[in-house]
């Protein structure tokens, strides 16, 4: 690896742009309860102006440098991560709200 590459940033995403309603929707499916009522909780909710409503990683610095590309795509990394965290439910604290 190049010195060069120290300490430097890689953003690596999919490089897919997704709302985080689809992220939503997919983690229903996976959990396969598609139909499951999603409620927002008002207090929990960021002011307008600062909530993210989209995401979209750009992994180019990655590719570029460090020839670097996504081999899991966005449902498999979430199947995943829950099969993981479903595996160690004992390091959270389920049902408490960390602001």
């Amino acid at each position: 690896m190049s010195h060069q590459l120290l300490g430097q940033e890689f953003n690596l995403g999919t490089g897919t742009e997704v709302t985080i309603g689809q992220v939503t929707e997919t983690i229903l499916r996976i959990l396969n309860k598609p139909n499951l009522p999603i409620r927002q909780d008002p207090t929990r909710l960021r002011p307008a102006n600062s909530e993210v409503l989209r995401l979209l990683s750009d992994n180019t610095k990655a590719r570029d440098l460090l020839g670097w590309t996504p081999t899991i795509d966005l449902e498999e990394g979430l199947t995943r991560t829950i099969a993981w965290i479903s595996d160690h439910l004992d390091r959270y604290r389920i049902g408490t709200y960390e602001r």
